[in-house]
């Protein structure tokens, strides 16, 4: 870690899926995970990289919010949570059994992620997220993909400087030129302001990356559904401005600690 330091790493974000070891380890597949994972963060933290964790919830881990960020405190970095369960990269599929189901999601939504359930500003022209615009991923082998979860191979460092793959790749290009019509299940989804979707997440669960096809083929979009109608409820919430709402919904529900 110091050596990536004095290399210029300046941050780094680490999965953590419980702050069980053995459901952590049960998660990855790998004995000792958990420990090991702990060890890194520690490692990082005392190199003097920013270290933040993801805690990947899911329907065993939904209701450890506050245990995690005790987890965080405790170890002095920040964190932030996901919900978006995916498939795994090998295509199977059984990860998405783990998905936070709609009575999980509302009860996190009542509950630590209330402050989230905010007036929702009107639907911007794009339904797409940051991928390819101002985020990519860089793979072991030196592919380049719209996002780290979105492997959609768009070039290759080893033949192609960055900055060429990131201006003329074909591929990074499409990703840039899609609008609201090419997502047809979101184009004209009641719930599309209040959404997270994620084309990296939505390849992985539905083999597109425009999907989800149909409304429902998600977990997010019964999130959006959830989100939207506690919102609905909270009639005493005053409107806020869009640059507010759509900083206070990033990627992860961020914890500061």
């Amino acid at each position: 870690m110091r050596r990536l330091r004095a290399d210029g790493l300046k941050a780094v974000d680490v999965s953590v899926y419980s702050v069980t070891a053995a459901v952590h380890d049960d998660f990855v597949r790998q004995p000792r995970a958990f420990e090991r994972t702990l060890s890194g963060i520690r490692s990082a933290r005392d190199a003097g990289i920013d270290v933040s964790i993801s805690f990947l919830l899911s329907s065993v881990s939904a209701d450890e919010t506050e245990a995690m960020i005790a987890l965080a405190r405790g170890l002095g970095v920040r964190c932030n949570f996901d919900t978006h369960m995916t498939a795994r990269h090998d295509g199977s599929r059984s990860s998405l059994d783990l998905g936070v189901g709609r009575d999980a999601l509302e009860r996190l939504y009542r509950g630590p992620f209330a402050p989230f359930v905010t007036p929702a500003p009107a639907r911007r022209d794009s339904i797409a997220c940051p991928c390819a615009r101002s985020v990519c991923g860089i793979g072991s082998s030196g592919d380049v993909y719209p996002c780290i979860a979105a492997l959609l191979p768009s070039g290759n460092v080893k033949s192609k400087s960055f900055g060429e793959i990131w201006r003329d790749s074909p591929t990074l290009n499409w990703v840039r030129g899609l609008g609201a019509s090419d997502f047809p299940a979101c184009a004209g989804c009641d719930h599309a302001a209040y959404c997270r979707r994620a084309s990296g997440v939505m390849l992985n669960n539905t083999g597109t990356f425009t999907g989800p096809l149909a409304f429902g083929d998600d977990l997010c979009c019964v999130e959006a559904e959830v989100v939207h109608r506690l919102a609905s409820e909270r009639a005493d919430v005053a409107p806020r401005s869009e640059s507010a709402i759509v900083s206070s919904l990033p990627r992860g529900r961020a914890c500061d600690t």
